[in-house]
């Protein structure tokens, strides 16, 4: 079954439709390019063709050879500021007429109609005060994951096919390209497939002051009262945060003397929040079957404790604009560790540009603030490692805007390297290296061996001699390499062929794996006695379906600070658990 998709955005100069903001985005630049001018007559044009068709019919030669060999003569030249200028005003004043007659002609398709849709039910007398956005604004999209090639994505707008939930409510989709490509030659039952499009339905609610009746988009109105009161008729009280702990005041304080020595006007405070769950994991299941007796003498029989914590950072009570989550093993194999698992960011962070630093300058004080409380209280070790995400991929926030760039593995390998030069600047770290060097350091302390005739070789780096984190980067490559049933028995082809492998993931990986020894603080702290969790916002996975559930996203600033305001009451409702 076809699915359409609704165009709802407009180009303002020529009138076309899209089916997403970035297409029309994209668009728009054919309208912003430069003009070419004729250097003989002076003419401008809009585009290299036209200057050359131009060109060739009123100043060229009659001869065909003469006109072969006749240089086309013209210059690109920029509008001049005043030009463009006028062009941006005629533009919107264009965008505020349309935008007034499709109010005047959705009124009157409201008086017609018989009120059975809740929109059509809207007053005529009632206009929509709060922006300049249409009545139907429809929610964002997510990137879907295609199950053909690996890393392939199916993006918001885009059509896909899927499959009719199993038993178990899972459903394999692929996008068009992947399932001309030869998915559906391979397909049991092609009518059990559809054609669907990957586009978020549901449109944001309208709310009605109940003073006042105006109306107001619900991530305009900051209110999730069911009698809604705008802010014209009764003034909004500040939302403050009620929680906060040893680990938050440290990780505020110290992020907030950083902002205070570089802003250059007034800027809000950072607020930071945290919880954590103690879990269990056991580190040797997925591990390759020849190696998991070596496994089981590292770790032991019984399954490894680990703490999981989410850090939530606000500005003030304005918007949630980065997020961590971290593991935290007091007792692995001997060493503590605390190590980042997922990172995210949208780039709301001082909007109205207070700062004189980057935001990304921030986000690295955030991660060196949590690496130096972690030290302070004990622990010994640190690891990160840089894993690049998919354009449009939600890793912690949900919908991130279509204009976010994200970095490229190899920039985001630099990333992380300036900002463990500064932690050991600061002296944070004690001494920081990547995969490479670390293998290296490895390989210098295993005792010499004999091969063959030769004595005194130097042995290679062992998967037992890497230490292995739930989830992390050399967790999902020393695993099983799941053989098929033929190879099972074959014990010897297993081995090598593991090995084999592991080989050349060594090399794959030399520098986007990183180890840190945190270096003893002057002034150590103890650690909190207790902790806090919460039953949504303790889990990443929970705190997505809460996002998807009340269509908290972070598409737009509007947006992401109506989902800040739910995610604080979530927060004041008194779910919070504490624990000893």
């Amino acid at each position: 079954m076809s699915a359409s998709v609704e165009r709802v955005f407009k180009c303002t100069r020529c009138y076309k439709y899209f089916e997403t903001e970035q297409d029309r985005r994209l668009h728009a630049r054919i309208h912003a390019k430069k003009h070419y001018k004729c250097k003989k007559c002076a003419k401008s044009f809009r585009t290299a063709k036209e200057v050359k068709r131009h060109f060739w019919s009123e100043h060229s030669m009659s001869s065909a050879d003469n006109k072969s060999r006749m240089k086309v003569d013209y210059e690109m030249v920029k509008p001049s500021t005043k030009q463009r200028k006028e062009e941006v005003r005629k533009m919107k004043e264009e965008g505020r007429k349309r935008r007034a007659k499709e109010e005047a002609m959705e009124m009157k398709k409201v008086s017609k109609r018989q009120n059975n849709d809740q929109e059509m039910m809207i007053p005529s007398t009632s206009k929509l005060v709060c922006c300049h956005q249409r009545k139907n604004l429809k929610y964002s999209a997510s990137n879907r994951v295609c199950c053909g090639k690996e890393g392939c994505r199916i993006q918001p707008g885009d059509d896909y096919m899927c499959e009719a939930l199993d038993a178990n409510g899972m459903a394999r989709t692929y996008c068009i390209s992947c399932w001309n490509a030869g998915t559906k030659d391979t397909v049991n039952n092609v009518d059990a497939w559809s054609r669907m499009a990957n586009v978020n339905k549901e449109k944001e609610p309208i709310k009605e002051c109940t003073v006042c009746g105006d109306l107001w988009h619900e991530s305009c109105s900051m209110s999730n009262e069911e009698q809604f009161r705008c802010v014209h008729c009764v003034p909004r009280r500040k939302v403050e945060i009620q929680h906060e702990n040893q680990f938050s005041v440290f990780m505020a304080d110290r992020i907030n003397r950083f902002c205070k020595s570089h802003e250059t006007r007034r800027s809000h405070e950072v607020v930071v929040v945290s919880f954590t769950n103690r879990k269990t994991v056991d580190l040797v299941e997925e591990r390759p079957q020849h190696l998991k007796k070596e496994f089981r003498k590292l770790f032991g029989r019984a399954p490894t404790e680990y703490t999981e914590r989410l850090i939530y950072v606000f500005q003030d009570t304005d918007v949630l604009f980065f997020s961590m989550v971290t593991h935290e093993y007091p007792n692995h194999c001997g060493k503590s560790y605390c190590l980042i698992d997922t990172l995210d960011s949208i780039p709301f962070l001082d909007i109205h540009k207070r700062l004189s630093v980057r935001r990304g300058e921030v986000y690295q004080e955030i991660i060196l603030a949590y690496f130096d409380y972690m030290r302070r209280i004990g622990f010994e070790k640190g690891h990160i490692w840089a894993d690049a995400p998919i354009q449009g991929d939600d890793l912690f926030f949900t919908c991130h805007p279509s204009t976010q760039l994200y970095l490229t593995q190899k920039k985001l390998e630099g990333w992380y390297e300036a900002m463990l030069r500064k932690g050991k600047e600061d002296g944070i770290f004690k001494e920081w290296m990547n995969f490479a060097g670390f293998k290296k350091m490895v390989e210098r302390d295993l005792p010499r061996i004999t091969i063959g005739n030769k004595k005194n070789q130097p042995q290679n780096i062992r998967p037992t001699d890497i230490p292995i984190h739930k989830g992390s980067l050399w967790d999902r490559l020393i695993q099983d390499l799941s053989p098929g049933e033929k190879d099972k028995e074959n014990k010897v082809k297993m081995a090598t062929e593991y090995s084999t492998y592991l080989t050349s993931e060594f090399k794959n990986h030399s520098k986007d794996t990183f180890w840190m020894d945190l270096a003893p603080p002057t002034q150590p702290m103890e650690e909190g006695t207790r902790s806090y969790s919460h039953e949504k916002l303790g889990d990443k996975y929970s705190f997505l379906e809460l996002c998807e559930e009340r269509n908290w996203e972070f598409s737009t600033f509007q947006r992401a600070r109506f989902a800040t305001l739910g995610i604080i009451e979530e927060i004041n409702r008194g779910t919070v658990v504490e624990e000893d």
